[in-house]
């Protein structure tokens, strides 16, 4: 799909690439089975669930920058809704 081809050329190019997703405990091993091929590609990856945490709270992008060592404005954040990609920076 053209996502897993920008997260292939982003890699490639030498970038680190995280996740952060607002999956449910429930589904997350859905998507692990389904998806697991992509999400194996990813640097690191913030689980909601996990981290009693959600988008667009702003302490989820704070724990992840933390974690990670990856200053937020050293960082490019890409969402599907508008309302986490303001709340990210």
């Amino acid at each position: 799909s053209g996502t897993v081809q920008i997260l292939d050329e982003l890699k490639q190019a030498g970038y680190r690439v995280y996740a952060i997703t607002n999956a449910a405990r429930e589904t997350w091993p859905i998507m692990e089975a389904k998806f697991g091929a992509m999400l194996a590609k990813f640097d690191g990856i913030v689980i909601s669930a996990d981290e009693q945490l959600v988008k667009p709270d702003a302490a989820i992008f704070e724990l992840f920058s933390r974690r990670y060592d990856a200053p937020l404005q050293d960082c490019i954040f890409i969402d599907d809704t508008l309302e986490n990609a303001k709340a990210a920076g």
